[in-house]
């Protein structure tokens, strides 16, 4: 996952700038991290690599910018990239981790987590299924309002993964999506409304978190577990914050995998 901290300096001296170079350093990571033999040789047997992974949507950012030291901090990012093998299309999506220096990041999203300001997750329904962090509905909320201005319409995510399913050709697509930290609780997050979203046969969900802190209650940890296809959430045994507001242990619940 990115971890895309801040911009500052001659070549982005204006609001946006900041925003421009940050979305620049962004792209020229992840399209640096497709080329990379030994990523791909560990992820992926070299037979098995699949053809053309492109960019293809992103990576959308929101920056806070601070004018009295024309800085740029980035907290939240998300990018899609696209891959086809045989008759499937399947479709990545990363979510970026905390910024370390977000204050928005940390007292926000990843720590809004009073039993006071959990949301209702409604599953598609109708019928409230559990509940999740403020923080978390928030992160939520903030990646189906971005909008990649790049492309014609400037679709959100939603749109444009609507629109590339439609006019494709594949018989079978695959949607997963992946984070770390922050975008370990925003990914099963996300992957949760895409399945709710993408209803047809045709269509996979599924999700890969690591390392990311709760984003619900035990009866959304079981909605979640049972609604997805898959999921495999691995967590650090170092990073005790994962489980900071369910009392009851998520390991009884399903929701992590060690290793």
């Amino acid at each position: 996952m990115l971890f895309i901290f801040s911009a500052c300096g001659p070549e982005a001296e204006t609001k946006g700038g900041v925003i421009q170079h940050l979305t620049q350093l962004g792209k020229g990571r992840i399209q640096g991290a497709l080329q990379d033999t030994t990523l791909q040789q560990t992820y992926y047997p070299t037979q098995d690599y699949p053809s053309g992974v492109n960019l293809v949507w992103g990576p959308v950012l929101t920056v806070e910018y601070i004018d009295s030291m024309n800085l740029g901090l980035t907290n939240n990012l998300m990018y899609v990239l696209e891959a086809t093998k045989g008759d499937t299309t399947e479709f990545y999506i990363g979510i970026a981790g905390t910024n370390m220096i977000s204050q928005y990041d940390w007292f926000v999203e990843d720590f809004d987590v009073s039993p006071a300001n959990q949301q209702n997750w409604e599953g598609g329904d109708g019928q409230v299924k559990g509940k999740i962090s403020n923080g978390t509905s928030i992160g939520l909320n903030t990646l189906l309002g971005m909008v990649d201005s790049a492309q014609t319409g400037t679709p959100d995510l939603l749109t444009f993964l609507s629109g590339a399913i439609s006019s494709g050709q594949s018989s079978v697509y695959k949607l997963s999506v992946t984070g770390h930290s922050l975008g370990g609780a925003l990914s099963p997050v996300l992957a949760l409304k895409l399945k709710q979203q993408f209803t047809a046969t045709n269509i996979i969900v599924d999700a890969w978190p690591f390392a990311g802190p709760t984003a619900g209650n035990s009866s959304f940890a079981t909605y979640l577990t049972n609604t997805l296809r898959l999921i495999l959430i691995i967590s650090s045994p170092i990073q005790r914050y994962r489980r900071r507001w369910i009392n009851t242990s998520l390991e009884q619940n399903r929701m992590f995998l060690l290793f």
